[in-house]
């Protein structure tokens, strides 16, 4: 099976302290910098940034683009250097990202550099 189309959403915990919801590890940019951010600011500068892609994805030749944005984005993976702790149904092990596919699957290699390939919610990182 291939997916045909997508629809993407972003969401962002800026300004927020309190959580209720049943989500794992939340977390907002003022928790992280420890000072309140404009939202509108920051929401113009992502509306650029998506802006450019898109743009960029029309008039460049589409199959370079995307993997120079693939490539972009594997180097701001969160937790892309050294091993760090990670929860599956098997319980926790410590282990470093090497990739995301382009399907989704997480792809981490456990202390004893075997690969371990997840879907969305079948692993988790521990913060």
């Amino acid at each position: 099976h291939h997916i045909r189309r997508s629809i993407a959403g972003i969401g962002i915990n800026i300004n927020q302290e309190v959580f209720n919801s049943d989500a794992p590890n939340p977390v907002s940019l003022k928790q992280i910098t420890g000072k309140e951010h404009d939202r509108y600011e920051i929401l113009a500068h992502i509306l650029r940034r998506v802006q450019i892609y898109y743009n960029s994805l029309q008039m460049e030749d589409f199959a370079v683009y995307s993997d120079e944005i693939s490539t972009r984005y594997a180097r701001s993976l969160f937790r892309r250097r050294g091993l760090h702790p990670y929860e599956d149904a098997n319980g926790k092990f410590l282990a470093r990202l090497l990739r995301v596919e382009q399907d989704g699957r997480f792809v981490l290699e456990d202390e004893g550099g075997s690969e371990r390939e997840y879907l969305f919610k079948e692993v988790q990182y521990i913060l």
